[in-house]
């Protein structure tokens, strides 16, 4: 008959598991960045945002977010103070996500020139620019999150591009190849995590073994340094 109670009502499920991380090989980044120089006009709102993704990692509320006060040219520096939200009454300014993701970083150069052809962009546009305007939108205007999201799978769709485990590239796709880039070339990992608004533990525990080129190249140094410390070991 019945029972009087679920036996199972005090078992835990088990977690979840960490998912794939995903990142671009060198041959998928550039037909990514080839598609998107013949499909959009330097400086274009989108452009700018997709190689704010790709050159710093930024996650898509805080592209959406950056105003021009933000980016120093003079300095090459970077802050992220804003992020657009989303809540049921629509899109809002916010501070990012967590006390790790206020942050201010120097840009690579590439990233230097990308913000340069944005700025002579609006400046074309507008005749003038204002420190309060959006990086990526219309003056005062942002472009909300869901739109980039949108406009980026429409993008990733027309040209069918794909990550390293063949799985269709996201915006946030980029974020993750910013990471395990860092990793793999060995970038100071405290640097790597401010840039990309992380904690050094998170930046560890969740790149550290998702490119399996940047685990052989662990294993090599680990091998040399190894050879370093002590001829005792042998390779036969």
């Amino acid at each position: 008959g019945d029972i009087a109670h679920n036996p199972c009502s005090h078992v835990r499920t088990p977690k979840k598991g960490k998912g794939r991380i995903t990142f671009l090989d060198r041959d998928q980044l550039d037909e990514l960045m080839g598609c998107l120089n013949e499909d959009y006009e330097l400086g274009e709102p989108f452009w700018t945002a997709v190689n704010l993704a790709v050159l710093s990692g930024l996650r898509r509320g805080e592209i959406c977010g950056l105003r021009f006060h933000d980016v120093d040219m003079e300095r090459k520096m970077l802050t992220v103070e804003t992020a657009i939200g989303k809540a049921k009454g629509g899109d809002y300014p916010k501070s990012p996500k967590n006390g790790n993701s206020a942050r201010t970083f120097p840009m690579p150069q590439q990233l230097v020139e990308v913000m340069q052809f944005r700025i002579d962009y609006v400046k074309e546009q507008y005749g003038t620019i204002d420190g309060s305007w959006f990086v990526v939108g219309e003056s005062v205007n942002y472009m909300p999150p869901t739109n980039l999201s949108r406009l980026f799978k429409e993008f990733a769709d027309r040209h069918s591009l794909v990550d390293h485990y063949g799985k269709e590239v996201t915006l946030h796709s980029l974020r993750h190849n910013v990471a395990t880039l860092a990793v793999r070339s060995n970038v100071d990992i405290a640097s790597a995590a401010n840039m990309l608004g992380h904690t050094r533990t998170m930046m560890l525990e969740t790149y550290a073994a998702a490119d399996p080129a940047a685990m052989k190249l662990a294993a090599e140094k680990m091998g040399e340094a190894f050879s370093q410390e002590a001829d005792a070991f042998l390779i036969l």
